[in-house]
């Protein structure tokens, strides 16, 4: 409390710094930033601009802290404390930072509580305030966190190297002791790419052979997701991505200090790119000429991982009318400029203040005057721009022909005197607001007048007089109507005021990039006895379906007596690795919640019914979110319902026992209302999920979760780290695959990785990379010796080469036996796991086909027709493609077809069966891991 009092006056008697965003909607200002006695004072120099100043702020913010905490007991250690400065100074069109030289007669002194003064020693701004385990710089050089971090590396892997540890041991150690040390500091770096690949290099060179793994293994197999047959190997820069992506995404969901402050950077990056999309949405498009900092790596990292953050209510500009593009967008898509022109070019804008050519060019949208690429001309406008010294002439005529290349092509050799056309005349006006002040705007039957001098905005009215063409004064207004339009106009005789242009405007063109479906659904009006009634019932179901990897969801709203039934289908539109049952009810529990609000009946007596315990405990929590509480499943479409929930006055959510039509044999009607409800949702949500396909579009971000991920076009609503770490290494992976096997990306998508993940998570470290190893070649056979300069030949038949696929075929009678003895005991294995006697024998029969052994059993009666279509899919994927444990998703589904559900006890429980994606992945994909065991 004590500590809060003293922080809290010291923020209201000193001016310290103040960040605004380019439309003046946000700010955030602050004195200082204080954890337990470690206190960083800051200041500006608002008035004079000047380092003058600054000094001097400074030094009356950290005496008012000392006196501050001497009224409490406590001072100053003088010997510890230092000062930073950061000014500017112009230099060729550009600002760069001043030298200590150029002040070196400004000191900060503070004196104690006796008087006496004290000189605090000063810190070049290049250096780094070691503060909380990140060594900061005023100038964000990293250089200083990353000589620490390489030096950390290299201790504690040489400490590694001298160990004896197993393969369990090496691991946890990396895991426990290494990463978390040398990774501390990631969610706020931005190494590059080499130098992670130093810090990369060191750790492998320790642990690998410590795992048991040849150095020369590539790194796509190793890093690669366990479902895709790698073992996850840590990669520094998917751990920077997961760490930075992460940190930005909790923050901003959060709303707080922190939020504000990365959404001013942001607009203000918006406005230094000159693009017309949000920046962190739109990753495709280049904006590496603008300051390097935090959204720029930001900006990169998404672009690799083909990811996108959309914010709510985030500032962005927009294009003025039809035909109208983003200037700096069209001029960094040109061939053959270079990175400096680029930036000289933007330097050029930014002194002009316009974003897009319908603002650089006249109001006829037909050319762009002379005047514009003398350096005199500014727009007047109403954003805040960043401060910049006047472009030099070299600039202004880069600039120039970069214009002419981008949009006047056609022109390019008019004089600097001369109108430049345009290639594509400007067509109609958006009704989108406007951050250039024209001085004549108009709409059908009103023009207004800016005028000319400065003041309060108090516009000329004119009116239009009948049928004529020509306007009169009519008073004055304060602001312009709507759907208004910047014009030029002529003044004509006895006060007629003549409009040198039509009135056109349209509505802004909506984005097509997202899925719809659920959106129009919402807009479907309610019966009339909904909304006449005082009181509703409602009900939500979700269906998943883990084999086609699909859910949907299913709501309905009715009165007391049953009357006014509205109800609504759709698919559940989020990445298929990670959709549950779970989610599903989520989705329909926000979509009754938001048709419900967004059609007025929010304000009912209402009671929502849903058969998941967990949802409805998570809906009626009353909990803050927290930094910790984000990081839970779903947690973004639960924050997301909950504030839509605040505007109800009276909803009621309860759990009711789902699936009560499987208990007994009471007819439907005979159940009361919120069951009949339930048992009706859950079979349309299941013939939703049926006849449903999954999206091609990206699903429209949730309205209050604040942000939402993107990853392709999937949202991320769990699980946010593991889906950054499979955007990063899967595609790569998924190359090497696609090599390895010599098929096509189809064709690899057939293969069931789901089940891979769950058998090789269920394995011990050394397990599973024997299995790595198997499925991409790199167990130590003949031809891994053959690669290293050593003999090839198998040692019990005398091959003269030893493949992988040999160790199957060897001739040798105990390899033969060893073959025959794995198989037997595989399909006692299969037996016991309750996989049918169809699929298990058609499983040992194309095992004997590819080994060349004979069929234990080969009397068995199958049906023929089914196996068949499984034989023909598996060959797809190739023959020693099922030796090494790639099965077809059909071996899956196959087991789906005749599975049945699990009987009852006595007691009336059910008892435990395992399902269809238990079975394949405890049957099969064990059964391979079990023969390569017995075989090698």
């Amino acid at each position: 409390m004590e500590s809060s009092i003293l922080l809290k006056l010291h923020e209201d008697h000193c001016h310290g710094v103040e960040l605004k965003d380019p439309s003046g909607t946000m700010s955030s200002k602050r004195s200082g930033d204080a954890y337990v006695d470690d206190k960083d004072t800051w200041a500006s120099a608002p008035e004079t601009n000047t380092i003058e100043e600054g000094v001097e702020n400074i030094q009356t913010n950290a005496q008012f802290w000392a006196i501050l905490i001497t009224l409490v007991g406590q001072a100053f250690a003088f010997h510890k404390c230092f000062w930073q400065g950061l000014c500017w100074m112009a230099l060729g069109g550009y600002y760069v930072i001043k030298t200590r030289d150029k002040f070196e007669d400004l000191e900060v002194w503070i004196r104690d509580h006796r008087g006496k003064a004290t000189k605090i020693k000063y810190r070049h701004h290049d250096k780094p305030n070691d503060g909380l385990g990140l060594r900061l710089c005023p100038t964000a050089n990293q250089k200083p966190e990353y000589e620490k971090r390489l030096e950390q590396t290299k201790t504690l892997t040489s400490k590694i190297k001298g160990t004896s540890f197993k393969i369990g041991e090496a691991w946890t150690a990396l895991k426990v002791c290494v990463l978390p040390a040398v990774t501390y500091p990631f969610a706020l770096t931005r190494f590059s790419k080499r130098q992670l690949g130093r810090l990369n290099t060191l750790v492998e060179e320790a642990f690998l052979p410590k795992l048991g793994i040849n150095r020369k293994m590539s790194r796509k197999v190793l890093r690669a997701p366990i479902e895709l047959g790698g073992i996850a190997l840590p990669n520094m820069q998917t751990i920077q991505d997961q760490k930075g992506i992460v940190n930005v995404m909790r923050q901003l969901q959060l709303g707080k200090e922190n939020a504000t402050d990365f959404r001013i950077l942001l607009a203000q990056a918006q406005l230094d790119s000159g693009l017309v999309h949000p920046i962190l949405d739109k990753t495709d498009t280049d904006i590496s000429y603008i300051e390097p900092g935090m959204i720029v790596h930001l900006h990169e990292r998404l672009e690799a991982l083909d990811g996108s953050i959309v914010i709510e209510n985030q500032w962005c500009p927009r294009l003025q009318r039809i035909h109208d593009e983003s200037i700096m967008e069209k001029i960094s898509k040109l061939p053959d400029v270079r990175l400096r022109e680029i930036q000289h070019a933007n330097q050029c804008r930014k002194w002009m203040r316009v974003i897009t050519i319908a603002e650089l060019s006249s109001i006829c949208g037909r050319h762009i005057e002379p005047t514009r690429f003398n350096g005199q001309w500014r727009a007047n406008s109403r954003l805040r721009w960043p401060r910049q010294p006047a472009p030099t002439a070299p600039m202004w005529d880069t600039f120039r022909r970069l214009i002419k290349r981008a949009f006047c092509s056609r022109n390019m050799n008019r004089s600097k005197n001369q109108n430049i056309p345009l290639d594509k005349p400007l067509g109609s006006w958006y009704n989108v607001d406007r951050h250039m002040e024209y001085d004549v705007y108009r709409t059908q039957n009103i023009i207004c007048k800016r005028p000319q001098e400065e003041g309060p905005s108090i516009y000329e009215r004119y009116e239009m007089e009948g049928e004529a063409n020509y306007f009169t004064r009519k008073g004055d207004r304060y602001k312009l109507p709507y759907k208004s339009h910047p014009i030029s106009m002529t003044e004509g005789r006895e006060g007629h005021f003549h409009p040198d242009n039509q009135y056109d405007i349209v509505e802004y063109p909506n984005d097509n990039q997202y899925e719809t479906t659920e959106e129009e659904e919402m807009d479907i009006p309610p019966t009339d006895v909904l909304q006449e009634s005082e009181e509703l019932i409602a009900c939500s179901d979700g269906s998943y379906d883990p084999i086609e990897q699909k859910a949907a969801f299913n709501w309905r709203i009715v009165t007391p007596t049953e009357q006014g039934l509205t109800t609504r289908s759709a698919p559940v539109n989020t990445n298929p690795k990670y959709l549950n049952s779970y989610r599903a009810e989520f989705a329909g529990l926000r979509g009754v919640i938001r048709y419900m609000r967004k059609n007025d009946l929010h304000r009912k007596k209402i009671t929502l019914y849903c058969d998941g315990q967990s949802c409805v405990d998570a809906l009626n929590s009353r909990n803050e979110f927290t930094a910790a509480s984000l990081e839970r499943a779903e947690s973004d479409i639960i924050q997301a319902t909950q504030k839509m929930m605040k505007d109800f006055t009276d909803l009621t959510i309860e759990w009711i026992k789902g699936h009560q039509d499987d208990d007994d044999e009471t007819n439907i009607e005979d159940r009361p209302l919120p069951v009949r409800l339930n048992i009706q949702c859950d079979l349309a949500a299941k013939e939703c999920l049926k006849n449903c396909t999954k999206p091609t579009k990206r699903a429209l971000p949730l309205e209050g979760a604040k942000a939402t991920l993107y990853l392709g076009t999937h949202m991320v609503t769990t699980e946010m780290s593991e889906q950054i770490h499979y955007a990063a290494e899967a595609p790569a992976m998924m190359k090497h695959i696609q090599d390895h096997l010599r098929r096509t990306s189809e064709t690899v998508q057939e293969i069931n990785w789901r089940i891979i993940g769950r058998a090789k998570r269920r394995l011990k470290l050394h397990e599973s990379i024997r299995i790595m190893k198997m499925m991409y070649g790199w167990l130590n056979i003949g031809t891994q010796k053959q690669k290293m300069g050593q003999i090839g030949v198998c040692p019990c038949c005398g091959e003269e080469t030893e493949t992988q696929h040999h160790l199957y075929t060897c001739t040798n009678e105990i390899m033969q036996q060893t073959l025959k003895d794995s198989i037997a005991a595989a399909k006692t294995k299969l037996v016991k796991q309750g996989i049918p006697s169809d699929i298990y024998n058609e499983f040992i029969e194309q095992i004997c086909l590819a080994t060349r052994v004979e069929h234990p059993d080969n009397t068995y009666t199958a049906n023929r027709n089914r196996m068949n279509e499984i034989r023909e899919q598996q060959s797809r994927l190739g023959e020693e493609a099922f030796l090494k444990g790639f099965l077809h998703i059909d071996w899956t589904k196959a087991l789906n077809d005749v599975w049945t559900p699990p009987d009852t006890d006595i007691e009336g429980k059910k008892v435990h069966k395992k399902d269809p994606m238990e079975q394949s992945h405890s049957g099969p994909v064990e059964m391979i891991s079990y023969m390569v065991k017995r075989v090698t």
